[in-house]
């Protein structure tokens, strides 16, 4: 695939060029013809078709969010090249200071470690001569006692240092749906997350067994049962797609998930970009549109019974 900016050649199914950093998604609406790629499965969605085939997603919806991602990943890269920029300037202030001031600074350093060491052999020169010296033989049977003494009135007192302080929280930055970021917890390196081994740079937050079987078989990553929790890394998108009924209780489920992985507030969460969605095999009846989280504007009000709305799978 050629870049239409600068001519370099990609690999087939490259989103970015590799020498300028623009977007290849246009070439690859026309070298695709008439279908749009699944956002969350990867599966082909023909022009005459409303929703995938494969995991219910409606058409509209992967448009949509196929160029959210793009314009989340342009934003993301405008970022960083501001934050590379402004690094690069303290760094050349920096070397400027040292290249005007570094050789006063040696001298001034060179100096005050020559004032310690002098006052340090004066004041062990001058010291007194009639102070008693006690030798280590005559130390020994005091600290003893006194090592004694403190295991009798202290027994607990060694055993504050055996407990290692705990590691701080690692953390990381994502992009929200308004073009700033937000720092998070670091959710793709904290023991429980899994990458998608058919899709480098996606993740499975959470899943059940038989919502990743065909990418991971016999999995169950995180504490999920009913809902699946798949993150696109490269628009820094989250996908929820609720897999039992009753709906409500599937999505209360997935917002306490993410609050606790991510370690953000619910305001911080409405910010994010993000999908909550089900799949014609659960719920026919609210496939499709992105229902939100409940407490986000604009979430859609989910039943707290069962549906009789479910397609059967096929096979």
């Amino acid at each position: 695939m050629q870049c239409p900016k600068c001519n370099s050649e990609n690999i087939a199914n490259a989103k970015f060029c590799r020498e300028c950093g623009s977007t290849l998604e246009a070439i690859k609406q026309v070298t695709i013809g008439s279908f749009v790629e699944c956002p969350k499965c990867g599966n082909s969605i023909e022009s005459s078709k409303k929703f995938c085939p494969k995991c219910g997603t409606s058409k509209a919806e992967a448009e949509e969010i196929d160029q959210q991602r793009i314009k989340v990943a342009e934003e993301q890269r405008a970022f960083l090249e501001e934050k590379e920029r402004i690094a690069q300037d303290r760094k050349d202030n920096i070397q400027f200071w040292i290249d005007q001031h570094g050789g006063k600074s040696r001298i001034i350093l060179g100096c005050g470690l020559v004032a310690i060491l002098l006052a340090t052999i004066a004041i062990w020169h001058f010291e007194s001569p009639d102070k008693k010296v006690i030798s280590s033989n005559a130390l020994e049977p005091m600290l003893q006692s006194n090592h004694a003494n403190n295991s009798t009135t202290n027994p607990q007192s060694t055993s504050s240092t055996a407990n290692p302080k705990p590691e701080p929280t690692r953390t990381m930055m994502i992009a929200t749906s308004s073009g700033g970021v937000i720092t998070v917890k670091d959710f793709i390196h904290n023991g429980v997350t899994q990458p998608d081994k058919s899709n480098a740079g996606n993740y499975f937050l959470a899943a059940n067994a038989p919502g990743c079987l065909e990418y991971m078989p016999g999995c169950h990553v995180g504490s999920a049962d009913d809902f699946i929790v798949y993150y696109f890394g490269a628009g820094q998108l989250f996908n929820i797609s609720l897999e039992k009924d009753p709906l409500r209780q599937s999505r209360l489920h997935a917002e306490n998930f993410m609050l606790h992985t991510l370690g953000i507030t619910k305001q911080q969460m409405c910010n994010l970009n993000y999908r909550v969605g089900v799949t014609v095999y659960v719920n026919s009846e609210y496939a499709g549109p992105n229902l939100g989280f409940s407490f986000c504007p604009g979430a859609t009000e989910l039943p707290t019974q069962p549906g009789p709305h479910a397609v059967p799978r096929s096979g």
